[in-house]
């Protein structure tokens, strides 16, 4: 009985640390605050359920998976909900290319991960400069993590526990 209160207690913090934030990062995507708010539900309904199964070991980065799924499963349901007569120009079947909007957010996604991506890269470079060197190396410039460990002066497990270290502390703060 014990395990379940702290089960419960555990999810209530997630809940109230990440809400805010998925609904945020939901509402980005359908730009509709209620149904932002449905989607942060089915989303945490759905984690509580499955971490009751397993541990999952990023939250965050799973309720930001789960939540942008939801919300593009849902527009993409409207989209097949959306009458004909409602959306004339749907007709015009001309086009086969890929969507202006899916494009116009694509390219808006791939911007906000290379900032994000360079915010973290400028963090870990202030803290750990060898850190950073080994992230980008083998992470950015794909060289192999034998090579870079070479070049470093390291034993292949010595320059992993390192790498580890630098993933370890970028998950943490960010």
């Amino acid at each position: 009985m014990g395990n379940e209160s702290n089960k419960n207690e555990g999810f209530t913090d997630i809940y109230n640390k990440y809400r805010r934030e998925m609904w945020a990062y939901a509402y980005k995507f359908i730009k509709n605050r209620e149904d932002a708010e449905d989607v942060v539900q089915e989303v945490f309904l759905r984690f509580f359920l499955l971490n009751s199964c397993e541990e999952i070991q990023h939250p965050r980065a799973w309720l930001a998976k789960a939540a942008k799924n939801r919300s593009l499963n849902m527009i993409r349901d409207r989209k097949d909900i959306i009458s004909l007569q409602e959306q004339p120009y749907i007709l015009d079947d001309t086009n086969d290319g890929p969507d202006v909007m899916d494009e116009f957010f694509e390219k808006m996604m791939k911007k906000e991960i290379r900032e994000y991506s360079a915010e973290v890269m400028r963090a870990l470079k202030d803290y750990n400069k060898k850190w950073f060197d080994a992230i980008s190396y083998v992470y950015y410039q794909e060289i192999p993590g034998k090579d870079v460990a070479d070049s470093f002066g390291m034993t292949r497990n010595a320059f992993d526990c390192m790498l580890q270290r630098a993933k370890k502390w970028i998950r943490k703060n960010y």
